[in-house]
């Protein structure tokens, strides 16, 4: 079950709204939970495995919070965030190299849970939120809306806008979460499917065969339906996750900027998926930094070039696209070094080629993937 799946409006969507308005206030909070598990078994039928890593998953990280805490260690918290960093590692690696066999039986949404399981222990360590109970990050990390389609929240924020008093279940937000999931689910049906449909016969009826060549006007063809297909298929089940929160009274911001203008590949990743993009800068490129000194150059292009790499995995790439999307890495790394995106808005003929090179790039990544 997915959010476009009949089922899911016709039934799940419908009585999930008619029991939370009739709920008191003070009961939403744990009905988001309880319904959150319910959507998460339902869509993870064919994943068995799925439900009880969730849980587990969940578990540690509310005992690695608490250790944390309790401890201030280093080494609690070290080994935390290695094991839960390993285990989204291991199943990347899985994925890789045993391809379908192996598909049904990965946790659904783990790359999006984890990532949340290291916001918790890292926030905690910070100071920058407290766990008063296992219920928060079980909430947390179970939050059906973004489970499997985002946006990535960082722990300081959720915490904040789930707070009984901080939920609003009313008239305004209901409507504004219609539009949005209404306009989410128009992106992924209808646009996305039917560019998606369009590279397919496209590509089908093309010979790869020795000695065949095929035009730069078709393949610029294909590259442009595969981009903005990719970009309609997932802003849009993320406009349709921040619908459903903003009807349960959860308003999320939009994880998607003008991606399709970029001028480098570190500007469309930017806005393509903004809130990993943040993720990576509060968790990864920003501790890099600011322990070996964000003012060396150096420092600036291995943080970038590890953040690129993150990035890349997260989306789970294969090592032989790895290895062909070393231009990418380059055009990060560069821009992070040397500010190419500033010089190229400075230029209008620098920008236009910008955004070629960009189109290029990023149509071979999602092209491999």
């Amino acid at each position: 079950m997915i959010f476009t799946s009949p089922v899911f409006l016709m039934l799940f969507l419908p009585f999930m709204i008619g029991v939370y308005a009739v709920i008191p206030h003070r009961w939403r909070r744990w009905a988001i939970c309880m319904f959150s598990l319910l959507f998460y078994a339902c869509a993870s039928l064919e994943r068995p495995a799925s439900l009880a890593f969730l849980i587990v998953c969940t578990c540690f990280t509310y005992c690695a919070a608490c250790a944390v805490v309790a401890t201030g260690s280093r080494r609690v918290f070290g080994c935390a965030i290695l094991l839960v960093t390993g285990a989204l590692v291991l199943l990347r690696m899985i994925s890789f190299f045993s391809m379908e066999n192996a598909l049904p039986f990965l946790p659904l949404g783990a790359a999006f849970y984890l990532l949340s399981c290291i916001s918790c222990i890292v926030d905690v360590r910070r100071g920058d939120a407290t766990v008063n109970g296992f219920f928060d990050v079980f909430l947390y990390v179970s939050y059906f809306p973004v489970l499997i389609a985002g946006p990535v929240i960082k722990y300081k924020d959720f915490v904040n806008i789930t707070k009984e008093e901080n939920i609003e279940f009313n008239a305004a937000n209901m409507g504004e979460g219609v539009r949005t999931f209404a306009l989410g689910f128009v992106k992924r049906v209808a646009v996305a499917q039917f560019l998606f449909e369009s590279y397919e016969r496209i590509a089908g009826t093309l010979s790869f065969g020795a000695g065949e060549r095929i035009s730069i006007g078709v393949m610029s063809i294909l590259v442009l339906l595969l981009l903005v297909g990719v970009y309609f298929a997932f802003s849009g089940f993320s406009d349709m996750g921040r619908g459903i929160s903003a009807m349960l009274g959860i308003p999320l911001e939009s994880d998607f900027g003008n991606c399709l203008l970029s001028a480098t590949p570190s500007d469309y990743f930017k806005n393509f998926m903004k809130s990993l993009w943040l993720w990576m800068k509060d968790y990864l490129r920003g501790p890099i930094e600011r322990r070996f000194g964000k003012d060396r150059r150096i420092i600036r292009i291995l943080s970038a070039a590890a953040v690129c790499i993150s990035v890349m995995l997260w989306y789970r790439a294969s090592p032989q696209m790895l290895i062909l999307m070393i231009p990418i890495i380059i055009f990060v790394v560069l821009d992070r070094a040397f500010s190419i995106k500033k010089r190229f808005s400075e230029n209008r003929l620098a920008r236009a080629i910008g955004i070629l090179l960009t189109i290029v790039c990023v149509g071979a990544f999602w092209t491999l993937i």
